[in-house]
C-alpha cells in the first residue's frame, strides 16, 4: 500500500491516530502516569518511509496527548537508523531495543532525549549474574543520566522470576552508587 496507494495509506494512519489518541488518553483520565506507544514495525521502514508515513501519525497521537501532561514514552524496535527521526515525535522518552547502543544514542540524541531500555531479553533466561551484568553495562553506557533501565522488548513468559529480580536489583545498587557519587547525575527533564 505504501507504493501502490501512499495517499490511502496516509488516511488509513490518520484514522488509527485519531483512534489512538482517545484511547490512550481515557487510560490517562483512568489512573494511568505514563503511556507508551509501540511501533515494532517501524525497523521495516527506511528513514525517507518513516519520516513520510510513520513519523507524522505518531506526531499526531502525542500532539493530541500534550493536554495531559502524562509522560509518553514511544518504543519501536530495530530502529537504530531512524534515532533521530523519533526524537522528532515529540515523545519525553525514547524506548530502544537491544540492537542499539545506548552510548551511540546518547551520543547521537544529545542530553534533551530520555532514553528507556535497552537490555536484551533473552538474556533474562540465563542466570541471574548475567542479568545483572547486562543491567549493569546499560546503566554505564549513560551513567543513568537520562535513562530509564528497562528491556529492550517484553519479558518473555519464561523468564525465571530471579533474573529478573536481578535486573531489578542490579538497578536498586547503581542508583545507591550513583547517589554516593561525588559528581552529581544530571537529569533530563521530562514534562
Amino acid at each position: 500500500m505504501m507504493y501502490t496507494a501512499p495517499d490511502l495509506l496516509r488516511a488509513l494512519l490518520d484514522k488509527i491516530a485519531r483512534a489512538t489518541a482517545p484511547y490512550l488518553r481515557a487510560q490517562i483520565e483512568a489512573g494511568a502516569a505514563a503511556v507508551q506507544l509501540f511501533d515494532t514495525w517501524a525497523g521495516e521502514l527506511s528513514r525517507e518511509e518513516y519520516d513520510a508515513f510513520a513519523l507524522p501519525a505518531t506526531q499526531q497521537v502525542i500532539r493530541e496527548l500534550d493536554a495531559t501532561h502524562a509522560p509518553v514514552i514511544l518504543y519501536s524496535k530495530g530502529t537504530s537508523h531512524v534515532l533521530r527521526s523519533l526524537a522528532a515525535s515529540g515523545a519525553d522518552v525514547i524506548s530502544v531495543d537491544w540492537h542499539v547502543d545506548l552510548a551511540e544514542a546518547c551520543r547521537e540524541l544529545g542530553p534533551d532525549v530520555a532514553l528507556q531500555g535497552n537490555v536484551d531479553p533473552r538474556l533474562l533466561l540465563t542466570r541471574p549474574d548475567i542479568v545483572a551484568e547486562a543491567a549493569r553495562a546499560a546503566l554505564a553506557k549513560t551513567r543513568g543520566a537520562g535513562h530509564i533501565l528497562n528491556l529492550g522488548h517484553g519479558i518473555l513468559p519464561s523468564t525465571p522470576v530471579e533474573n529478573a529480580q536481578a535486573l531489578v536489583r542490579a538497578a536498586h545498587e547503581f542508583q545507591v552508587i550513583a547517589a554516593g557519587a561525588s559528581a552529581p547525575i544530571e537529569r533530563t527533564a521530562v514534562r
